[in-house]
């Protein structure tokens, strides 16, 4: 803990100092909450705000349960549950500077821990004892007149590297693993300091260039020993065609990555490498009010253990879309289909672990009761369970995962 102390004091006086910065205005700054009239206000699903000090405070929390109908492993129970816990405050600072506080606690994995998977079917989950945790902490500004903007401090990287508009949310979206996260990037270990570079040029407005910097190992006490860079180039469809229809809104990412800590090799155990790198290509495209789709591949060094241990994947895909409930009359309901696989190397399978590509695929539909609560009944097929096909010789059966979740926006 007293290592700890220090950081974080440099860290609360930096953000302090930021207060200070000149402000401009950026196209992608988020904003905490709507203008109101009233010095406090309240809006279902956007919690409380403060106007005179631009302060928004917002509570919600999820609770998933789910039954494995054949799973994998030998257990007494078949279903489980989980739950999960948020409150947020937004602090907006001048026209284009923010600051962001989530504390975050939940309990139970659901069926998690109950299956034998190389990728988990609760992306959700965070079973750290219900405790209140400082999950995200950071500052984001904008500078130049809407062509720069930094963001900085602890930091959820999957929110600033292979972002997808349609999978990338379990709150309110898919619920696997692999559909919120590419498997074939060696992410950071938690939930820690990281820093956010964005480049929007005017003339070219339809391009945007993006490098992180991610604590690799997420330990405040060793930071800057354990490092992750990542590049990201993004191509956004309605400027790129000279349009301004947000109903043809797109985005198409191409990225590379590299992680510096040290690794032992697959077959070499004794031996240890310091870097694993990889590249990949996602997008996201919205078609007319109703529809959107998306997809994601990457590729990642086969022959290295990943640091904090695991299944070393090569390759992953998914894909999939969703649509709205405007057909039939229910404009804030969501249905949305995917599927994807992940392959370890043959360097994986040369170790003598089975290595057929473990493939999800998830049904969910997301049903608005009200501004308050969403009711998502869900549904996941995985075949090729921790990479055991019958045609390997496995006798591993397909595992079938039916359950819902419950979603409570104050």
């Amino acid at each position: 803990m007293r290592k700890r102390k220090p950081l974080s004091a440099v860290l609360l006086f930096f953000f302090g100092a930021l207060f200070l910065f000149p402000n401009y205005s950026f196209c992608d700054t988020p904003q905490p909450s709507p203008q109101t009239s009233q010095p406090v206000s309240y809006l279902p699903g956007r919690g409380i705000t403060i106007e005179p000090i631009d302060l928004n405070v917002k509570l919600s929390g999820n609770f998933i349960y789910q039954n494995a109908s054949n799973p994998n492993t030998t257990v007494d129970s078949k279903s489980g549950n989980s739950w999960v816990g948020y409150l947020d405050f937004a602090k907006k600072v001048g026209p284009s500077g923010l600051i962001f506080l989530r504390f975050q606690g939940g309990r139970g994995d659901s069926v998690n821990s109950k299956l034998s998977l190389l990728t988990g079917v609760n992306y959700d989950a965070i079973n750290n004892g219900a405790r209140a945790d400082v999950r995200q902490f950071w500052y984001k500004q904008s500078l130049l007149a809407e062509q720069f903007s930094f963001t900085v401090g602890k930091i959820q990287s999957r929110n600033y590297l292979d972002k997808s508009e349609y999978a990338g949310d379990d709150d309110a979206q898919f619920l696997a693993n692999m559909f919120n996260k590419s498997y074939a990037i060696e992410w950071p270990a938690k939930f820690g300091f990281g820093v956010n570079l964005n480049f929007c040029s005017q003339p070219v407005d339809f391009l945007e260039l993006g490098f992180n910097y991610f604590d690799a190992a997420a330990k405040w006490s060793e930071l800057g020993s354990n490092n992750m860079y990542s590049l990201e180039l993004k191509l956004k469809t309605p400027p790129f065609f000279g349009s301004q229809d947000k109903k043809w809104g797109g985005n198409y990412r191409l990225y590379s990555w590299l992680n510096t800590r040290e690794h032992n090799m697959l077959l070499k155990p004794d031996e240890t490498k310091k870097a694993n790198y990889g590249f990949g290509f996602g997008f996201d495209q919205q078609v007319a009010d109703v529809f959107g789709i998306f997809g994601r591949a990457g590729w990642q060094r086969p022959d290295l253990i990943p640091a904090d241990g695991g299944t070393a994947i090569e390759f992953t895909w998914s894909a999939g879309a969703q649509v709205t409930g405007q057909y039939w009359g229910r404009k804030k309901d969501v249905l949305g289909l995917a599927a994807g696989q992940v392959f370890p190397g043959d360097e994986y399978n040369k170790a003598g672990r089975p290595a057929a590509g473990e493939g999800h695929l998830e049904l969910y539909y997301n049903l608005a009761l009200n501004e308050y609560v969403h009711i998502s009944p869900d549904f996941q097929l995985v075949w090729n369970p921790n990479g055991v096909s019958k045609k390997s010789g496995g006798d591993n059966d397909t595992v079938f995962i039916s359950g819902v979740r419950v979603r409570v926006d104050f």
